[in-house]
This record gives structure tokens, sequence and C-alpha cells, in this order.
């Protein structure tokens, strides 16, 4: 079954000024896919229009089989119940003034009403580091705790498809790879993850395949294990992306 894909989608801001032009790709049930890019390819605007919330100027999006063209604001409320989306700003899914924990029981009753909330809360706030946090305010948490109450907010729901913008960002990278492994291990068995991120090395170890997305066009999509292996990308942009990696201390 096809969890999200992309035909010759493209996207454009203001005259005629295309940030995604002909982007194609389809992401398959239970995988796990890497989204690499560097900075203003437009990893953000692939998201948004990916998740109905940005317009496609030419293109269709499939969510689970489906074309998103057809969505009523109802479908797009069902299809939201098993899409789960970490922004870069994971405040924009912490309820200011609530306390973590409490935000977390809240969804967990939604999601998963038959659970008990109080319990499993702990239990996400503990898996993403955050043991001990639940009564903190969101506005009181630094940049990388955010994240990982973002984290557990998403998991809560345990989508069908989680898509994950820059989930490691203001983490160490021993507790980056943790957060990876602690959503692989939360989400359901048949759960797709697609993680965008500009830690290449770490998407290689916990990813299936690559996509590497570059001026606004996916350009090479390659088994993880091909990306250091190998002949590696073909596109210039992402061999660039390959080899700052390989240069890094």
């Amino acid at each position: 079954m096809i969890a999200w894909q992309f035909v010759d989608v493209a996207v454009a801001y203001g005259a005629g000024r295309f940030v995604l032009d002909g982007v194609n790709f389809t992401v398959r049930a239970g995988e796990r896919v890497g989204i690499a890019a560097p900075s203003g390819a437009g990893k953000s605007t692939l998201i948004r229009a990916g998740l109905g919330l940005l317009p496609l100027n030419r293109g269709d999006v499939y969510l689970f089989g489906q074309n998103t063209r057809a969505f009523s604001w109802r479908d797009w409320r069902l299809a939201r119940r098993q899409v789960q989306w970490l922004p870069q700003d994971p405040l924009l899914l912490l309820p200011q003034g609530l306390p973590v924990g409490l935000a977390l029981r809240a969804s967990l009753r939604t999601f998963q009403p038959d659970v008990d909330a109080a319990e499993v809360a702990e239990s996400l706030l503990a898996a993403v580091g955050l043991r001990g946090r639940g009564r903190a305010l969101p506005q009181h948490l630094s940049g990388g705790e955010r994240r990982r109450a973002g984290l557990a907010r998403i998991l809560c729901a345990r989508p069908s498809l989680a898509v994950v913008d820059e989930p490691t960002s203001g983490v160490d990278a021993a507790l980056a790879l943790e957060l990876i492994d602690t959503i692989r291990d939360v989400l359901p068995a048949q759960a797709t993850l697609v993680a965008i991120s500009h830690d290449l090395a770490l998407l290689v170890r916990t990813m299936d395949r690559i996509l590497f997305l570059a001026e606004g066009e996916l350009v090479d999509d390659l088994p993880a294990a091909a990306v250091f292996d190998g002949a590696g990308p073909a596109h210039p942009i992402a061999r660039n992306l390959v080899a700052a990696e390989r240069g890094r201390p």
C-alpha cells in the first residue's frame, strides 16, 4: 500500500517562482524514508504541500492511495488523525499555559481512549528523555526539550504516517540516535516514518531509503546503505552533502 506519493508536484510562491518543480516519489506503508537537502531546497514546502497546508500549482499528492485534490475538509480531518507532523517549531503542537504532561494526557484521551492516560504520558516523557518534566510549561522548556515534548505529542496518536522535520535539532548525537530509535519503537509496526534532517549520517543509520532534494527537485533516491558506500548519489548537490558529511570530525 502507498502511504504518501507525489506525482509531478509543483508549488510556486509569488509570480512564478517555483519552490518545488516536478517532484516525484513514493513512500510505501511501513517504510522509513529520510529526506536530505541543503538549506533553502524546499523541504518545509514539500511537507506542507504534501499535508494539504499549501495549494499545488501542478501535480497530485496521494495519502494512503487517495488523491488529496478530491479531499473535502472532512476528508482532511480524518486523514490528519492518521498523519502526524512534527514541525521545526514544536511549540505549534504544545498548548501554551498547559503543562506538558497534561497536554499529552489530553491527546491520549483523544487518540487512545482505552489506555491509562496518566501512565502512558509518563512513559512517553521518559522515552524521550523528559522524565519528571511533565509539570513544566512548554515556554519554560529549552529548545531541545521542546522538540522532545513535540515528539511525545505526535507519538500519542500512534499515527499511520509520521512526518518529522529536523526531529533531533538541538540535541547531542547520542540522544539524537536514541530519539529516532524511540520514534521507530513506539510507532505501530506498519507505520510509515518520513524524517527530514540536515544530519545525513543519522538518516543513513536509521532510515531505509534516502531521498535527496535540491533546487526544488528530487535528484536522487538511494537505499540508505548505498549513500556512503559504492558510487553514492549522482547529482552534484547530493554528492556535496555526502562529501561534507565525510569531512566532519
